[in-house]
């Protein structure tokens, strides 16, 4: 991993703050859906074919695959299947809003320690985007809310290599199969989206949606920019859509990812 890399990737995430109320995107939304989806027979062809044609805002980083199912620009909306993949993923828990903040803090730099050589074989690995943040909401106000912090493993450990072994217990490779996810795109100033504006913008999506069309529980924040970056910024909320509405069986059920080698929940 190149010094530029490296500075990105700690100054990108090490400075998120933000307090963040947990809710379920299901029961804050409440307007009249203003979207129609169309069948996922109608995808357009993969986004991203390999580094050189990834979309604009993984800004030359390694994304996941996905092809374009729907979309309404005016509300920058999206209706994407994404083709399965690898995740290093961690796991914490998180009981109030303030917790929020140090929980996505604490996963992010356990797995910037993973790329960084921190693993069996001592290899650096490359950054990807996005960190893909999953927020699953406690059962009830004294119940704990689960964060599931995962960076997308490169191309190169996409098929038949293995990721390096992790050299910690709370690092694990997670698999998550094709999935249709609703996508509401939006930019904020630096140093990136609060917990509070993850929520409201998840609540924005599920308020535009047809009811029935979309999985509430988890719900997800896709991370693309270091706090540095003051032009092109992009994020990301997405929830999985249900096959009623995409012709296409979800991997989402509550919680859609296999786990290869399920670490410890801190």
């Amino acid at each position: 991993m190149s010094v530029v890399t490296a500075l990105y990737v700690f100054i990108c995430f090490i400075c998120l703050s933000g307090r963040s109320s947990v809710a379920t995107p299901r029961a804050l939304s409440k307007a009249r859906p203003i979207l129609s989806l169309r069948s996922s027979n109608d995808a357009q062809p993969l986004r991203l074919q390999d580094n050189s044609s990834s979309p604009w805002f993984c800004h030359e980083l390694e994304c996941p695959l996905y092809s374009l199912v729907s979309e309404n620009a005016t509300v920058a909306y999206e209706l994407r299947k994404y083709a399965g993949a690898r995740w290093m993923s961690t796991d914490l828990k998180f009981a109030s809003s303030d917790d929020y903040s140090k929980a996505r803090t604490e996963g992010f730099m356990r797995l910037f320690r993973y790329i960084s050589g921190d693993n069996v074989a001592k290899q650096k690995i490359e950054m990807t985007a996005p960190v893909l943040s999953q927020i699953t909401p406690g059962d009830g106000p004294l119940c704990a809310s689960k964060l599931r912090i995962s960076f997308f493993l490169p191309m190169a450990f996409q098929k038949d290599e293995a990721p390096p072994e992790p050299s910690s217990p709370l690092l694990y490779v997670s698999t998550i199969p094709e999935t249709v996810f609703h996508v509401l795109q939006f930019s904020t100033p630096p140093p990136g989206p609060s917990g509070d504006t993850v929520v409201e913008k998840a609540a924005e999506l599920a308020s535009m949606l047809p009811s029935g069309s979309y999985v509430g529980s988890p719900y997800y924040e896709a991370a693309y920019d270091p706090p540095f970056r003051l032009s092109k910024r992009h994020d990301e909320v997405w929830l999985a859509a249900l096959p009623a509405e995409t012709g296409v069986v979800t991997a989402v059920e509550g919680d859609e990812a296999t786990e290869e080698g399920q670490g410890a929940t801190q």
